[in-house]
């Protein structure tokens, strides 16, 4: 299931996929801290869409089986109380892959057109990072690709969860921000970690509305590190520009403020702010975004804080 490539980089490859984040999952690999790996993700129905005549509705198991996910990851010397620290260096995506929707995932109430909701599948190609979405009405759109991982979690130290759910263990975050250049932070539940990861979309917009976005397999290079003795209350990003706390919840509020309030303790904690100052500022400096909506269960919201303010 595991090799080293001929970059002496671990490669994790595996025929069969996980669709819960579960601390029973048997690991895949096993590296230590500061070591790079690249691994394979199918897309989010595994593979099952291959032409525009496939429909979501008839893949296997559906809907229980969706965000198949590599992994898990064994990291040694990770335990309950460290952080597990992804460097994302890099994720490399197919040349084909598809957006489109299902009825129950439109977000929007559609009663008062008198329309019967189709399901739609797209197939897109993607060539020099650039991908070209088809419409019905024959317009192509050339959009540059900006490759994101959009599940990716560590097992909970309790019971498992599904790949399409998201907690303070990570999970279905699906950040735009989770992408090449930038670093994740995520709480250690149990020994090892078992990262699990996949749902890699080539593109996303904020919330991920209506549709799945640009759905492709990937090859994802991460390097893994720990904080040993550091712990931290829900997933965090540091970008070149911001850092960035992640919540989950329902309504949008709850999910808002649980991100608000794990920055605000990051910028005392870290960063030497005074906590009412912090919680000021954000007023002046914050930015909120939403990034996943499609969970009938919970939204995932972010907030950030410029790194220029930091110093």
């Amino acid at each position: 299931m595991s090799n080293r490539d001929v970059e002496l980089l671990w490669r994790l490859s595996q025929n069969e996929y996980f669709y819960t984040i579960d601390r029973h999952n048997p690991p895949q690999i096993v590296v230590k801290p500061k070591e790079t790996l690249i691994v394979e993700t199918r897309d989010t129905l595994c593979g099952h869409i291959k032409s525009e005549k496939d429909r979501i509705t008839s893949a296997e198991d559906y809907p229980n089986k969706q965000n198949a996910s590599s992994g898990p990851i064994f990291v040694e010397g990770a335990e309950k109380g460290d952080t597990l620290v992804i460097h994302v260096d890099n994720i490399k995506i197919a040349e084909n892959g598809w957006t489109g929707f299902e009825p129950t995932w439109l977000s929007w109430d559609v009663r008062d057109l008198g329309q019967v909701i189709p399901e739609i599948v797209t197939i897109c190609s993607i060539r020099n990072n650039i991908i070209e979405i088809p419409s019905k009405g024959g317009r192509k759109l050339h959009v540059p690709a900006r490759p994101l991982i959009g599940t990716i979690g560590v097992a909970p130290e309790l019971e498992g969860r599904s790949t399409m759910t998201s907690g303070q263990y990570g999970g279905n975050l699906d950040s735009p921000e989770i992408c090449a250049g930038n670093t994740l932070y995520l709480p250690v539940f149990v020994n090892g970690a078992l990262l699990h990861l996949g749902d890699v979309h080539a593109i996303q917009g904020d919330s991920e509305v209506n549709a799945s976005p640009v759905e492709v397999d990937a090859e994802c290079t991460l390097t893994l590190d720990l904080i040993k003795g550091k712990k931290i209350g829900w997933p965090r990003i540091v970008s070149s520009e911001y850092i960035e706390a992640i919540g989950a919840s329902k309504p949008l509020d709850s999910a808002l403020a649980i991100a608000v309030k794990e920055l605000v303790l990051w910028l005392r904690d870290e960063y030497g702010f005074d906590i009412w100052d912090a919680s000021t500022l954000l007023a002046s400096v914050g930015m909120a975004q939403i990034c996943g909506a499609a969970n009938p269960d919970l939204l995932t919201v972010s907030m950030k804080f410029p790194k220029k303010y930091l110093s």
